[in-house]
């Protein structure tokens, strides 16, 4: 969010930081910021307690520059970089005026699960580590719709994780302990708690287990690795499971699960299919592949975005998660 900002507002200048500050330099400045140059007996609780000030400095710095500088900023392009990182989810709004906040729903700005008709997706995933390494984590989702029987629609989910962290050859501890620079911090382990948020009434009927050994937490206790079913949050069904990836590790993760028979709208000799993709608040652009089955012997199959591909019954699209996705399909059948 504030590389986007910057963009628009241009070098800042921020009193504790030798350099001016610009959208190239500010993610690194973060992290330098963070880092103690020491810790020694007695700095250690002062040097946490101030680790992250200069995100408070730079947010000052920010708001001078909207103040004092407003006749040279480009407000049109501000404007777009303050859209833009409403839309990819990298700022949030709160209202206190609950009228006002209603209003403000439908934009999906405020961060609330999205409440729309037919099929529903979203992924969260929770870094239970005690470190910094979720950008050296990529993800894959590959999301695969079987419509071939209308009335038992099922779904399966393809999760697709790699921690491409440079290998220390340091064990993977649960542990909360400091490294002396930020980037350390980021190349380490990565325990993920993985939430599926589905479409109210699906029903789990497969997952992949992924046991963790008592070596591998912080409480001792090994988890046997079987996927959760958690209770209904927002008006979505919760699918839950946990793992954890070493550094150079690559695990996957799939979930099978019957869809409510209401994700699709039968029409007078066809079927009208439309799914919402919610994005993950603060997340990057994830690849995002969607593939749906279609009853045998549909024809005059449309369907948007327009960049997906109809070959033997079977709609794809791929896509990248940069904003929430929706696609529909309609289609007649014979």
């Amino acid at each position: 969010a504030v590389q986007t900002l910057m963009e628009a507002l241009g070098p800042l200048t921020v009193p504790e930081y030798p350099e001016p500050i610009t959208s190239d330099n500010v993610v690194q400045a973060m992290r330098e910021s963070w880092a103690p140059s020491l810790i020694e007996e007695g700095l250690a609780s002062e040097w946490w307690r101030h680790r992250k000030a200069f995100m408070g400095q730079l947010l000052t710095a920010l708001a001078n520059q909207l103040q004092d500088g407003v006749g040279d900023i480009d407000v049109m392009r501000l404007g777009f970089a303050i859209l833009r990182a409403l839309e990819e989810r990298h700022v949030f709004v709160s209202l206190s005026d609950s009228e006002s906040a209603a209003a403000l729903r439908p934009t999906g700005w405020d961060g609330a699960l999205r409440d729309v008709p037919g099929d529903f997706l979203m992924v969260a995933d929770t870094n239970l580590g005690f470190n910094k390494v979720n950008p050296n984590i990529v993800q894959r989702v590959t999301y695969h719709v079987d419509l071939r029987d209308p009335e038992h629609p099922q779904a399966t989910l393809m999760l697709d994780h790699r921690n491409v962290s440079s290998d220390t050859g340091m064990e993977c501890r649960h542990e909360a302990r400091y490294d002396l620079t930020y980037e350390q911090m980021m190349q380490r382990c990565y325990w993920d708690y993985v939430r599926v948020l589905a479409p109210a009434g699906s029903r789990l009927v497969e997952a992949t287990p992924h046991p963790v050994s008592d070596t591998l937490l912080l409480t001792g206790v090994a988890r046997p690795g079987d996927a959760q079913i958690l209770p209904e949050e927002a008006g979505r069904s919760v699918f839950a499971t946990f793992f954890v990836l070493a550094p150079g590790e690559r695990v996957e993760t799939r979930l099978v699960y019957d869809l409510p028979p209401d994700v699709i709208e039968l029409e007078e000799g066809g079927l009208h299919y439309r799914l919402t993709v919610q994005k993950q608040g603060g997340t990057t652009a994830n690849e995002v592949r969607v593939s749906v089955a279609l009853p045998t012997g549909s024809t005059s199959v449309r369907f948007s975005p327009v960049s997906g591909v109809e070959e033997h019954g079977v709609v794809s699209f791929d896509l990248r998660l940069q904003t929430d996705i929706e696609l529909e399909i309609s289609a007649q059948r014979r």
